[in-house]
Parts: C-alpha cells; sequence; structure tokens
C-alpha cells in the first residue's frame, strides 16, 4: 500500500464519522484546516508514548509538557517492570472490505473501501494484540471505545482473539511555576502516579468470541456504507449535538453554521491533504527510513 485516499478508513476516521457526517466530509474528505492549526499536545504526548512503548527510551526533558511524559513513561516502567507487553510493535495492515468476507458487503459499492492502521503491538506466539492508550480518563468512555476497535478488524483478518488495551491515565497535576523546576515536576508526576497504580493504571482483555467478531464486523461495514452514500448523493447531514461540546466546539462549526460556509472556508480554513490519514502515513515513512528531521527539510 502506496497511497492512503479518501476510500482508506481508519480507527479515526471511522469514529469522526460516526460522530458528524459533516464533520467526515470537511476533515477527511475535503482536509480542511483551520488557518491558525496546531498539531494538539495529546496528539504529541501520544506519539511520544508510543515511541516509548517500541523503544524504551524515556523522552527528553526540555518543558513541562515533556516532563509531564518523561514522569508517565518512568511510572509506567517502574509499575510493570518485567510485565512489559512484548511482540511487534507498530504493525501496519490494510484489508480491502470485499475480502474480509464478500457475504457482509452484498457486492455493493463498499467493496472498493479499504481498512487500515497501525497496530501498537503483535504477539503472535500468544494469539493476542494490544493497544496503548495515553488518556485524560480511563473509566466508562475508555471501555466503550474498547468495543468498537480497528484491533478487532485485525483479529477477525488474522485469526488472532484476543485483544488487550493497556491504558495509562495522565495526571491533572501542573508545574507550579517557578517554585517547582522541571525535573521536580517530572519526578512528582512519576510518585502520583505510583502512589494510586489503580488509578492511572489499567490494562483491559478482550477475548473475541465469533459473535463478538461478527457484531463489530457488521457495524464497521454498515459505517462504510453511510458513507459512501454520502458521496454518492453528495449530502453530508450534520450532528448538531455534537457541535458544541462541554469544553470546546467543533472547529468545523463556523462553516455548518454560516449562510455562506464557502466565504467562511476561503478565508479562515486551507486545504492540507497531507494531513489525511497521518498517523498512517508517519509509519510509512519510518518504514521507509525516512525521518522526521528529513520530511522537515524537505517542506
Amino acid at each position: 500500500m502506496t497511497d492512503f485516499d479518501q476510500n482508506t478508513i481508519t480507527q479515526s476516521s471511522l469514529t469522526i464519522a460516526c460522530e458528524c457526517m459533516r464533520q467526515y466530509k470537511h476533515k477527511i474528505m475535503d482536509c480542511l484546516y483551520r488557518n491558525d492549526y496546531e498539531e494538539p499536545q495529546y496528539f504529541i504526548d501520544g506519539t511520544m508514548f508510543h515511541v516509548f512503548m517500541e523503544t524504551g527510551e524515556i523522552p527528553t526533558v526540555t518543558g513541562a509538557d515533556d516532563a509531564k511524559l518523561h514522569g508517565i513513561c518512568q511510572a509506567y516502567k517502574a509499575f510493570y517492570q518485567d510485565d512489559m507487553l512484548r511482540g511487534e510493535h507498530e504493525k501496519m495492515f490494510c484489508v480491502k472490505v470485499k475480502d474480509i468476507d464478500p457475504g457482509y458487503t452484498g457486492g455493493g459499492s463498499v467493496d472498493g473501501y479499504s481498512i487500515a492502521g497501525v497496530i501498537d503491538l503483535t504477539n503472535e506466539f500468544d494469539i493476542y494484540v494490544a493497544d496503548h492508550k495515553l488518556l485524560s480518563d480511563i473509566g466508562n468512555s475508555f471501555l466503550a471505545g474498547c468495543e468498537m476497535s480497528l484491533q478487532r478488524i485485525y483479529c477477525v483478518v488474522t485469526g488472532l482473539n484476543k485483544i488487550i488495551f493497556d491504558a495509562v491515565k495522565k495526571p491533572r497535576h501542573k508545574h507550579k511555576f517557578p517554585k517547582q523546576s522541571i525535573d521536580e515536576y517530572a519526578w512528582e508526576i512519576q510518585t502520583v502516579m505510583l502512589e494510586k497504580p489503580n488509578e492511572y493504571f489499567c490494562r483491559h482483555p478482550i477475548c473475541l468470541s465469533p459473535r463478538k467478531m461478527d457484531d463489530v464486523l457488521r457495524v464497521f461495514i454498515q459505517q462504510i456504507a453511510e458513507i459512501d452514500h454520502c458521496c454518492a448523493s453528495g449530502r453530508w447531514p450534520v450532528n448538531y449535538t455534537n457541535c458544541c461540546g462541554r469544553y470546546s466546539v467543533c472547529d468545523y462549526y463556523p462553516i455548518c453554521s454560516s449562510d455562506d460556509p464557502q466565504r467562511i472556508i476561503e478565508k479562515q480554513y486551507t486545504s492540507r491533504p497531507e494531513l489525511r490519514h497521518e498517523e498512517l502515513k508517519r509509519r510509512k515513512d519510518k518504514e521507509n527510513g525516512v525521518s522526521e528531521t528529513e520530511k522537515q527539510a524537505a517542506v
């Protein structure tokens, strides 16, 4: 697989489609981003945490955000010690919908779609895959998210039957500047997590029965069919319940709420197709030996 187009469905794009089809259209199809867009800190933290899980290297401390992540990784390593999950890290896979099970597609137009993703860890000897998550909460919303995961599709394709969701909760403690040094802050994060490990660490295993595999596969295929229907009809419904959350507003609310959406797009947004399925492209660059430094130099 060398390209990731609009017919490629990932975990993140499917989640967007489930939340709001209009948002899917703006972000995945049109690749619209606000002119002042910056990569969110949670995405940076998640990327660095996955690097730690793959290499075992603790992130270098250069600021408060790095210090928190440094403390989190130190706490993870100290808590699990010899119980670290082992296997093949960051395995990319892609499968055409029609190759999963033609009986689900009915020969429909969804046959042209592919499901792709990066599996955090695969251990074929012990027959399981793992998904590492760095979250602000590991309560009910985390457990609900486990029920609709790309790892299930991978298990359907490969015959593996167990997923371990390896979650870590980020402490809410903030850096007490200027009284607290960066190193002291990293130590505080590590100490807080190790004092209450049940609050900050959670490994949630799921064993997949044939019925569960069948259920999740049907949900994936149904959602892809809805995406395809919107593409064919040119109509992308808005889920108004997701426009404004408790702490944030959808990035595309200015477009959807305007009587002249095209004017808003031209003034406030830029099309950035290079960011479509960025998690897949980053992994592909890594496989091809292209570093982040080289990518920046090319730009």
